[in-house]
């Protein structure tokens, strides 16, 4: 009896230590990383040099992620896609801003070229 209690436990244990072994991080966490480097990339983050900047890191953040994840280390690789999607998030913001930037200040250049200006 105590030989079956044994045995089931040590079967346990190694289909438990099988199946942790086959994890993988989250197709949703490596997609939502993806798609926020290609938005940053698609409005234009490489013209912006503090935008480029974070989107780079995005980048070497995501190899890196997929390179522990390659060697097994899913919880380091998790926290790799989640810095690299926050870097490219990031990177979309400041694109972003430069570009409301430069729009508010044409139509301020606009408003004051125009025969009534603003004073």
């Amino acid at each position: 009896m105590y030989s079956v209690r044994k045995s089931v436990t040590l079967i346990t244990l190694a289909i438990a230590v099988t199946a942790c072994g086959a994890a993988v991080v989250p197709s949703a966490r490596i997609a939502s990383t993806e798609a926020a480097i290609r938005a940053a990339r698609e409005i234009g983050a490489n013209n912006v040099p503090s935008a480029a900047l974070y989107l780079h890191y995005a980048e070497l953040q995501r190899g890196e992620a997929q390179r522990l994840a390659a060697a097994g280390e899913l919880d380091s690789a998790n926290l790799r896609f989640l810095r690299a999607e926050a870097d490219a998030n990031l990177s979309l913001a400041l694109t972003r801003e430069s570009v409301a930037q430069g729009t508010a200040r044409q139509a301020t250049q606009t408003l004051n070229a125009s025969p009534g200006g603003v004073q």
